[in-house]
């Protein structure tokens, strides 16, 4: 993402097409800073490295799976691979609907991806079968509207769910479905954690 902090998502995203020179040029240079940086953080002491750029919006992908292959996998595998080889675990975060990429993310060998998005159509049932073999996922209490707005019986119902669709066998970790930001109810957020334990307990019995 800190190439689109340098350029403005639409100019990065457009020189994918038009000016793959400026394109390469500037991921690779970000890339090679946040690796060292990467680096330096897990020799201070770091466990896990969670990846943050964001691929996709609710609609899909901001950009297509080729031009992602092309331009960003690359970078994020290399990524991936240093965290490992410097003995960290790494999470990959994107919100949105990622259904078209989410192949490629589980294939570098990410640890865990998060955070499922409900609300962008990521049902946690869905890439537990399809995927829950081989990345831990975490997820997917919605942030936008239910631990906002919802009720608290609401939202332990969806604990309940989500607990139910992720964690059998283990391999999953809740959350939210992106983070609990300043809108988020402190109840519904307590709510929240109180159902993890009521539910979450192995062998699971929800």
């Amino acid at each position: 993402m800190w190439s689109c902090y340098l350029l403005g998502m639409d100019k990065m995203l457009l020189a994918f097409l038009d000016d793959v020179k400026l394109a390469r040029s500037v991921l690779d240079m970000v890339a090679e800073v946040n690796q060292e940086v990467i680096r330096r953080a897990i020799r201070a002491g770091a466990d896990v490295v969670v990846l943050g750029d964001d691929y996709a919006g609710n609609a899909g992908p901001l950009m297509s799976p080729q031009l992602f292959r092309d331009f960003l996998l690359p970078h994020l595998q290399k990524t991936v691979d240093i965290i490992h080889a410097e003995g960290a675990y790494c999470i990959k975060h994107s919100d949105g609907n990622i259904w078209s990429l989410i192949g490629m993310l589980v294939n570098t060998g990410a640890d865990g991806l998060n955070p499922i998005e409900p609300t962008a159509g990521m049902d946690m049932a869905d890439v537990k079968s399809a995927y829950g073999d081989r990345i831990c996922l975490i997820g997917n209490i919605d942030c936008r509207d239910l631990l906002c707005h919802g009720s608290i019986a609401d939202v332990k119902l969806a604990v309940r769910d989500c607990i139910r669709a992720g964690g059998d066998g283990g391999g999953f970790m809740l959350s939210s479905s992106n983070s609990i930001h300043s809108s988020v109810r402190p109840e519904n957020f307590k709510a929240m954690i109180e159902a993890a334990r009521e539910y979450g307990n192995y062998p699971l019995t929800c």
